[in-house]
């Protein structure tokens, strides 16, 4: 999860936050839904978004089902992430429109060599596409490999993700 979305929720009761798993439309699903216990963010997290990465522990397991599945991570540090990706989540569709999708989205994003990136433990995409409002702290899967965390966007239509293999330890 991003921090940023955390902070976002404002002085918000972690314990108040509910996750649903295994939904595709939060308007026709229930899923699993599971209450957060604890939030683990990153210590040197800022409001430039460096370190823009937590976990959430959550009150009860998850069952595992065919919508519920645990998602690889990389194995090392030095692992090269695939260009080709897939960012999914339920940011807004629509600009100007202050709510998100009622369904989940997904769009095919390729990584590039971005000075924004280079060192900043991030990788980035660009274009006219990719996550929006509301996406931060969704997956960047890359060979069925979570390699990213939505963090942010730049106003020259850079996509900042948080480079997971950084924060294994």
């Amino acid at each position: 999860m991003s921090a940023h979305r955390l902070n976002q929720a404002g002085s918000k009761d972690i314990r108040s936050i509910k996750v649903k798993l295994g939904v595709h439309n939060v308007q026709q699903e229930q899923g699993q839904e599971r209450l957060v216990k604890q939030a683990f963010l990153h210590p040197n997290y800022d409001e430039e978004y460096n370190n823009d990465i937590m976990l959430l522990k959550l009150e009860e397991i998850a069952v595992f089902t065919d919508h519920v599945r645990p998602i690889g991570l990389p194995l090392t540090k030095d692992e090269e992430v695939p260009k080709d990706c897939l960012v999914s989540g339920w940011g807004h569709t629509i600009r100007n429109v202050k709510q998100g999708s009622p369904v989940l989205q997904d769009l095919n994003v390729t990584l590039d060599e971005n000075q924004l990136c280079s060192d900043n433990h991030q990788v980035c995409s660009s274009g006219l596409n990719g996550p929006a409002q509301g996406d931060s702290g969704d997956p960047l899967v890359c060979n069925g490999v979570a390699y990213g965390v939505v963090s942010t966007k730049t106003r020259n239509n850079t996509y900042i993700y948080m480079h997971i293999p950084d924060f294994l330890d």
